[in-house]
């Protein structure tokens, strides 16, 4: 009915209730169909400490935030070796779109090595 405030007027997150599982907007549960897909799932679990993600979710209504995508983006660059950036995961904040970047840049990064061989 209220929010709780400290005694100067700030709002007391500690007085808050703990956000549940049916609290979280998720999208109609698409599983993950890739290898990508499927790991990228299992980070998204552990960055957010949820279970069942689809690869439709949003990453900011499962309660994501800029910080939590640092941390997602530094365990997809440890997995993958791929270079994601802050504003692709604010731009499309799902699973399909990250896979999709993620296997472009993967793609990339090999067809480049391939390519220097053959110019060398």
């Amino acid at each position: 009915d209220t929010i709780p405030l400290t005694p100067n007027g700030k709002v007391d997150k500690k007085a808050l209730p703990d956000i549940e599982e049916k609290d979280i907007i998720k999208q109609e549960y698409i599983a993950p169909k890739t290898d990508i897909e499927k790991r990228l799932v299992e980070m998204w679990e552990d960055v957010l400490g949820i279970k069942k993600v689809g690869v439709t979710d949003n990453f900011f209504e499962l309660g994501g935030n800029s910080l939590k995508a640092m941390n997602l983006i530094f365990k997809i660059k440890n997995e993958f070796n791929a270079q994601v950036n802050i504003q692709q995961v604010f731009v499309n904040p799902t699973i399909a779109f990250l896979a999709v970047s993620i296997e472009n840049c993967i793609w990339t990064t090999q067809n480049t090595k391939d390519l220097k061989k053959i110019v060398i």
